[in-house]
């Protein structure tokens, strides 16, 4: 009798020295089914551990090693909520074997299909539980009740941490993206622009569900701004309720939901979430509330600053041509090419990678991009040839009088100068790093007296788009 209590003492301190060892592993935090089930699976053969989330946004319980993912069969969720609402009644978190009440544990829960229930409690909220199945008992599990126990109170510190860090990052992504969405008007006001940066910074926010921004056309329709394709057309019914309510209106399932954008009391939009598994939370929807009505004074602000910029001819950002500007430019230029015949050349500057500069480091440093490369390229032009910003990432430049061979020559000076020009960094006072690297590819077409201007911006567009094509970084002629 007494070598079989020393064993057991023994297999207990094994069992207990073991798990303790893995908690104390960085990677454990990050996943502890896996390790804990390699260790149970050591002393109760063919067992399997689970840990339960109990999330109060939505009444549901989550599986923890699958980001909160909910559970799809409803016999299932139903069974698991039974088992979440007797371990939170139960005050005393007694331990019960075949429905018999047993005093060894304080915070087990028996079943009779071979199954252990753990509650995971923080300052008296039951938060989640762990579910331990086993094929068959090898071993007699009331022998460990001392060791689940402490590994089921440290484990409920572990988790409730993780739990408690991302909510914290939650938190912090809204605010930077709310922060983001306002600062974005400062040099931008091009709607084709600004609507897919919005949507991404919103996609990745609420990352379980599908994100769409729509806008009102003249007729009041909406039409889909972002992305480019739309399928859940279930979505239509209620993009049409909130012409009348202008309020957020969820679907009965609570998957999707369509909030309004607007200015001086009418809706001019909306932004969409839609998901097949996922319900919105409240505080999901209460976030999309706050983003919506920050996108809508964005756009709001949007619209006046470009309107007042139609008749302007410099981008605000870089100082150079704007669009509008280039274009009226494209056709005097090309009448006085045909007219003196004369060679003219067009060039299609692209910075590469534009949008990870952005994801990577933020738009105040690809705006720090978009100035230094327009700095360079006006560098490296003559007073009489007419660079501009096109749009987004993207630069034109006209070279009268210049035949395509030696626009090739200009367009390597540029894009070797962008290359050898770090990105300074300091002035923005970035702590992570101090320079970064660009590239530019370049496409260059040349004009032919019988075509139509636009044909010329085409042809280096063209180019333009081999030369990312072919690796970038690189000047491409138009064949």
């Amino acid at each position: 009798m007494k070598n079989t209590i020393n064993s057991q003492k023994s297999n207990e301190i094994s069992l207990l020295l073991q798990i303790s060892k893995v908690f104390q592993q960085p990677l454990f935090h990050q996943n502890p089914e896996i390790e804990l089930n390699s260790i149970f699976s050591q002393y109760f053969s063919n067992s399997k551990l689970k840990i339960y989330i109990y999330d109060e946004n939505i009444d549901e319980i989550r599986e923890f090693s699958k980001e909160w993912v909910i559970i799809e069969n409803q016999d299932k969720s139903l069974f698991l909520q039974n088992i979440y609402n007797l371990l939170k009644n139960n005050n005393e978190k007694s331990f019960y074997l075949n429905g018999k009440p047993m005093t060894k544990s304080s915070n087990i829960t028996w079943q009779e299909d071979n199954t252990l229930y753990l509650s995971l409690w923080d300052n008296g909220f039951l938060f989640g539980f762990i579910e331990l199945k086993f094929d068959s008992l090898s071993r007699e599990i009331t022998d460990y009740f001392n060791v689940l126990n402490l590994c089921t109170n440290y484990l409920s510190l572990i988790i409730n941490k993780i739990r408690l860090d991302e909510k914290m990052q939650i938190s912090i992504n809204f605010h930077q993206s709310m922060k983001n969405i306002a600062k974005i008007i400062e040099n931008q006001y091009e709607l084709n622009y600004i609507i897919p940066l919005i949507g991404e910074m919103i996609d990745k926010f609420i990352s379980d569900h599908l994100i769409y921004i729509f806008k009102t056309n003249e007729n009041g329709k909406f039409e889909l701004l972002w992305p480019n394709s739309y399928s859940p057309q279930k979505l239509d019914i209620h993009l049409e309720t909130i012409k009348k309510t202008k309020k957020y209106i969820l679907s009965d399932d609570k998957n999707a939901g369509v909030f309004p954008l607007i200015s001086e009391g009418k809706i001019f939009g909306a932004i969409a979430a839609y998901g097949t598994i996922n319900k919105l939370s409240y505080k999901k929807i209460e976030y999309l509330e706050q983003l919506s009505n920050q996108v809508s004074i964005t756009l709001e602000k949007a619209s006046t600053y470009a309107e007042t910029l139609k008749h302007a001819t410099m981008d605000a950002l870089t100082g150079l041509n704007n669009r509008r500007q280039f274009e009226k430019h494209l056709k005097n230029t090309t009448s006085a090419a045909k007219r003196k015949k004369l060679p003219l050349s067009c060039m299609m500057i692209d910075i590469d990678y534009f949008k990870n500069i952005n994801d990577t480091y933020g738009h105040a440093v690809g705006d720090m991009a978009l100035k230094d490369v327009a700095k360079i390229i006006k560098q490296q032009l003559r007073d009489y040839d007419l660079p501009a910003r096109y749009g987004g990432e993207e630069f034109c430049v006209l070279l009268p009088a210049t035949p395509i061979e030696e626009a090739k020559i200009v367009g390597e000076r540029i894009r070797n100068a962008v290359e050898k020009q770090p990105i300074n960094l300091e002035r923005l006072d970035f702590q992570d790093k101090k320079i970064i690297s660009v590239t530019t590819s370049i496409g260059i077409g040349q004009y032919s007296m019988n075509e139509e201007p636009e044909i010329l911006y085409e042809k280096a567009d063209k180019a333009l788009y081999k030369a990312k094509e072919n690796g970038r970084n690189q000047v491409i002629l138009f064949d």
